[in-house]
């Protein structure tokens, strides 16, 4: 579909525009989900007026729920009094008539109330907002009447912005701080790809959000009282903790469901660990199938029951792609003589580390006076950094990345699928990649690949592509002068945990006739993080030739004595 445009001279209604789409979408792909109530209600917004539909939307966009009439003012609702009668006469907002002395105090500025007459007598011309409050609740004094509405049917349109979105953080605001009029996207059959067939599921799914909500009001207590124990405090906490954890439902087989319930269980487990109820802890963590539960439980029992803790870790070798997982479980079992895998225990290949001084300043990136520097040598360098690997695995599994599984795409305009950082994702997809892995496996058909989908695709947003960085000669080379084993394992590495493995590559790419050179380029103070290495080590193991290049400032050296 063409994109909207969100230039509000040339389209002042733009943010009606997305409402309208978004209500419209989720009406039809999810007709068998609404309930007939809540059908009749979006059919009755969709019967406004457009400037009630366009005030309203105005406000779904603003916090709160209560808005004076008198403060509500847009260049493009000229009529607004008829918009807000009409939205009022549908039951989309609601007169507050009397009996809110709340409402007329906190929807009042210091400076209104200050000039009420009503106030006048009682000397409060430089009294802060928290005296008036105080002096007000002291004398039981009634403020004049203000007009207010409050919005209605707030639940429904969050539950239709969660069936587009697929979760329940993202809303309208996405597409208007988005400019989507200067992006493109795939075009994905999201006939194939419903997140939800009943309403069962969904509601259960937006219960656990609420639930992750509050655990998250719960982890940050937790935080402070172990900053700053006290007994009431923690006595309270754990009441709180034990009631959401009893509330938690049962397994589901609905995947997101079960995927936001193994994420509520880890939350839950870490809490009752901070607060020291281990016990506790264990039985959240022994509900969830993410690795770092599986991690916590091993470090819970490492003590008490070591032949469970070890066999924890041998099953986080054996099933997760978790960096920090896998880690702690090869410590453990190098430190317990347990068996371990052939690669776990391989020794990495030392780095090979360069140094070079040349003068720097403020104003160029350490990493561009490096380019200047092999340019003046007649070597072509590009600070390619996080780009090269990924845009190639993006470009020839373009269409394994954008099958349309359920659950994966909920509306046109995403940039990859929604599970992309999730544990599962190149499970979910193991064939579609196996064949994609196959079918790459000759040069013609890996070069055939590449330039047909840079060609086809060029300018569509994809989460491993970043254009404005790659160009295709460039991925050509590369891709001539790497091994096929060495550039499937660095494709298989980044699939195993894309959110983690999409970073940590060298800086610049640095061109041959007949080879290339990755460096790792690191300024006066600044040092090698901890992904970067691992990044570095494994492309050497894979034989691709890196470096690490140290710049030292030579202006600094000829100040020194």
């Amino acid at each position: 579909m063409q994109p909207f445009s969100t230039n509000p001279k040339l389209n002042p209604f733009y943010y009606l525009d997305y409402l309208d789409y978004l209500l419209s979408f989720v009406s039809k792909r999810y007709e068998q989900v609404f309930k007939a109530p809540e059908r009749e209600r979006l059919q009755a917004f969709q019967a406004l007026p457009k400037p009630a539909r366009a005030l309203y939307t105005r406000l779904l966009q603003r916090k709160g729920a209560y808005f004076r009439v008198d403060k509500l003012t847009y260049s493009e609702l000229p009529t607004l009094d008829i918009a807000v009668k009409n939205l009022i006469n549908a039951g989309f907002l609601q007169p507050i008539r009397g009996g809110r002395q709340d409402l007329f105090l906190s929807l009042r500025t210091v400076k209104e109330l200050k000039q009420l007459a009503v106030l006048t007598p009682l000397g409060l011309s430089n009294a802060s907002r928290a005296q008036i409050e105080q002096t007000i609740a002291e004398t039981s004094l009634e403020l004049p009447d203000l007009e207010i509405v409050c919005v209605r049917e707030q639940t429904l349109m969050a539950l239709c912005q969660h069936l587009f979105f697929g979760n329940e953080y993202q809303d309208l605001s996405e597409f208007v701080l988005s400019d989507l009029g200067l992006q493109r996207f795939e075009t994905v059959d999201l006939s194939l790809s419903p997140a939800f067939s009943t309403r069962d599921d969904l509601d259960l799914l937006r219960l656990i959000g609420t639930f992750r909500q509050w655990a998250k009001t719960l982890e940050r207590d937790s935080l402070r009282l172990k900053r700053k124990p006290d007994e009431a405090n923690q006595i309270e906490l754990t009441k709180a903790l034990t009631s959401l954890t009893e509330m938690v439902p049962d397994a589901s087989e609905h995947p997101l469901v079960m995927r936001a319930l193994n994420k509520l269980h880890l939350s839950l487990g870490r809490i009752h660990e901070r607060i020291g109820l281990a016990n506790e802890a264990l039985r959240c963590y022994q509900k969830s199938d993410l690795a770092p539960a599986l991690m916590r439980q091993a470090r819970l029992q490492i003590k008490t029951a070591p032949e469970v803790a070890l066999l924890l870790c041998n099953t986080i070798l054996k099933s997760s792609n978790d960096p920090e997982a896998r880690h702690y479980a090869e410590r453990v079992l190098r430190a317990n003589h347990g068996a371990i895998s052939e690669e776990a225990v391989r020794v990495p290949n030392p780095l090979r580390i360069e140094q070079i001084n040349l003068p720097l300043n403020k104003v160029t990136r350490v990493e561009r006076r490096v380019i200047e520097h092999f340019a003046e040598q007649g070597r072509i360098a590009v600070h390619i950094e996080n780009h090269l690997y990924p845009a190639l695995l993006g470009l020839l599994f373009w269409e394994v990345i954008f099958t349309p599984i359920p659950g994966a795409f909920h509306h046109p305009f995403q940039r990859g699928p929604a599970d992309l950082d999730e544990a599962d994702f190149a499970h979910r997809r193991a064939a579609s990649f196996a064949q994609r892995f196959n079918m790459l496996s000759t040069l013609a058909q890996r070069q055939r690949q590449l330039e047909s989908c840079y060609t086809d695709k060029f300018g569509l947003a994809n989460p491993f592509v970043h254009w404005s960085a790659i160009e295709l000669p460039g991925l050509l080379f590369v891709l001539n002068h790497t091994a096929w084993p060495a550039l499937s394992a660095i494709f298989r590495r980044i699939l195993q945990n894309p959110k983690k493995f999409r970073s940590g590559f060298p800086d610049l790419i640095v061109f041959s006739t007949a080879h290339y050179e990755l460096i790792e380029v690191k300024g006066p103070g600044d040092r090698l993080q901890t992904h970067q290495t691992a990044w570095l080590r494994f492309l050497s193991a894979e034989g691709i030739e890196v470096s690490v290049l140290q710049v030292t400032d030579s202006d600094d050296l000829a100040k020194t004595p």
